[in-house]
């Protein structure tokens, strides 16, 4: 008994067979010869991004920016 059980299914003929394999090789070159597009640049970092980030009271300086940019 095989692992592998197909009920009623034959690959005998020679047109099944020579269009998967041009169907299996088109597919791999197609992944071969692709190349994903670069993204574009992102925004400019400035010298310590990190530094723009409130650290004290994050609350507030939260919540005065939904007042200003709103929810």
């Amino acid at each position: 008994m095989s692992l592998f059980f197909l009920p009623h299914v034959q690959f005998n003929s020679f047109p099944s067979w020579t269009f998967l394999v041009y169907a299996l090789a088109s597919l791999i070159l197609y992944g071969l010869t692709t190349r994903t597009r670069p993204l574009p640049p992102g925004p400019r970092l400035g010298l310590f991004p990190s530094v723009k980030l409130p650290h004290a009271y994050q609350w507030l300086t939260y919540a005065k920016w939904r007042h200003i940019y709103g929810i």
